[in-house]
């Protein structure tokens, strides 16, 4: 994952690429997702990527210090998503069809996530609290 500039501010962005080989660059760099930016800061862009048992990809994205924007569900702050190695949006995924919801949503509402053994947990609050994150929300 990277830092994306956009015209409305960066945000996190999923690639692929292949290490040529010399080791010394990337090519045939090609995003296979890119969140829609909210706000100008420079901090938060979280990004950590799991691949799911079934192959899907989730990946974690930072509030970009801008909390509230993690509950608006029209843009990816402060969210989980999950993508196919492809890119594409996978079918049952909770909020496919849903208007102004970002399709490629698994859950939201976050501020700082872990990955640990294939499973995804979150810290919710400063307490040190962890809650597993489901489909469409946390347990």
């Amino acid at each position: 994952t990277y830092s994306k500039p956009q015209p409305q501010g960066a945000g996190t962005a999923l690639a692929i690429a292949r290490l040529s080989k010399d080791g010394k660059r990337l090519t045939g760099l090609r995003d296979l997702f890119v969140s829609a930016p909210v706000g100008r800061t420079g901090r938060h862009f979280g990004s950590r990527v799991v691949e799911a048992t079934d192959g899907t990809l989730f990946v974690t994205i930072g509030d970009r210090g801008n909390r509230p924007s993690a509950q608006d569900r029209s843009n990816h702050n402060g969210t989980i998503v999950r993508v196919t190695r492809s890119g594409a949006v996978p079918a049952d995924n909770p909020f496919v069809g849903v208007s102004d919801v970002q399709p490629e949503i698994w859950s939201y509402g976050h501020m700082v996530i872990a990955i640990r053994k294939a499973l995804l947990w979150m810290r919710r609050d400063n307490f040190g609290r962890l809650n597993t994150v489901q489909r469409a929300g946390m347990k």
